[in-house]
């Protein structure tokens, strides 16, 4: 039975989570939306099979990073997307350096997001089955 990939949302504004839900039901992903950065903090510690993490950095965004941080800490495998605001483009830098794969600028569409979380998955798929067969040659 395969696995249904995942998405935590970690958004101070859970309107954001609540529009977003159907684009992802819509591609087979199941959405976790969490809204405080002491319940962000939880949540990653226990979803190590989580297929994306999904987070909006703040002005302060130290929170942000050290979730990046976690994140990757637990797994080099999660895609990991940050959504900044126009303008904090020195955040959007220290996210890459903290981990993050990818840096969205808001405003966009939920659908946006929820295509290019498809476009990482399908990019990781490729790699792992890359990985599979180059070990397969060498056996």
């Amino acid at each position: 039975m395969p696995i249904t990939p995942s998405v935590l949302l970690i958004d101070p504004d859970p309107q954001w989570g609540d529009i977003l839900l159907p684009h992802c039901a819509n591609a087979a992903w199941s959405t976790v939306s969490i809204q405080l950065w002491s319940e962000a903090s939880v949540a990653v510690s226990e979803s190590s099979h989580r297929t994306a993490v999904v987070v909006r950095l703040d002005p302060d965004g130290l929170k942000a990073l050290e979730v990046i941080q976690q994140v990757r800490d637990l797994s080099q495998a999660t895609i990991v997307i940050g959504l900044v605001c126009p303008g904090w483009e020195a955040l959007a830098g220290l996210a890459r350096l903290w981990g993050a794969d990818d840096i969205m600028t808001l405003p966009l569409l939920p659908r946006q997001l929820a295509s290019r979380l498809l476009e990482w998955k399908a990019s990781r798929e490729d790699e792992a089955g890359m990985l599979s067969q180059i070990l397969q040659e060498q056996a």
